[in-house]
């Protein structure tokens, strides 16, 4: 789609990931469509190195930032010791690291790369418990990519009637990495 981030990606843009709700309420990550259904709605994150306006600008303009369906998913990941919307040069196969703390149970973790504007997921697992920490090494390595991390919890009304879906989801911005 022309509207998703994958597609900028797979055109060259470098931008990093937030998530957002349209709505007057004052409660961010709230998305009240009717005065009877509550839905959630999206959570842009930034990782700021400290709780004032130049960090959290800093960490905005670094693309340190992720996006949430609505709930408040802890998402940190690296590669080499770079935080995510790094781009950086390596001659090495990077080593990501990532740590995960659900608001529920973790149904997915999902490690993509992009390569010539192609999306593969090159690392996956189901971890089943609420937090999760992960290392995995890009063995394929040999040209330069893009990388990035998604989430998904499980649903936990499966099928209840009108109701929308409850698999909250995360994704990390990416990580440039140059094959140098």
């Amino acid at each position: 789609s022309k509207w998703s981030y994958q597609y900028g990606w797979s055109k060259g843009n470098h931008i990093g990931v937030v998530g957002s709700t349209d709505n007057h309420l004052g409660r961010p990550g709230a998305n009240n469509y009717t005065i009877y259904t509550q839905h959630t709605g999206g959570l842009a994150v930034a990782l700021s190195r400290e709780n004032n306006r130049d960090s959290l600008w800093d960490a905005f303009q670094q693309r340190r930032t992720y996006a949430t369906t609505g709930t408040r998913i802890y998402l940190d990941f690296s590669s080499d010791e770079h935080d995510m919307g790094s781009e950086y040069k390596t001659k090495s196969a990077p080593i990501f690291k990532g740590r995960i703390a659900g608001t529920n149970t973790l149904a997915s973790v999902e490690l993509v790369k992009m390569v010539d504007s192609t999306f593969v997921t090159i690392y996956s697992t189901k971890p089943n418990t609420e937090t999760f920490e992960f290392s995995f090494t890009d063995t394929q390595f040999t040209k330069s990519s893009m990388y990035y991390l998604r989430v998904k919890q499980v649903d936990e009304y499966v099928g209840r009637l009108y109701s929308h879906s409850t698999a909250e989801m995360a994704w990390s911005s990416p990580i440039w990495v140059n094959k140098e």
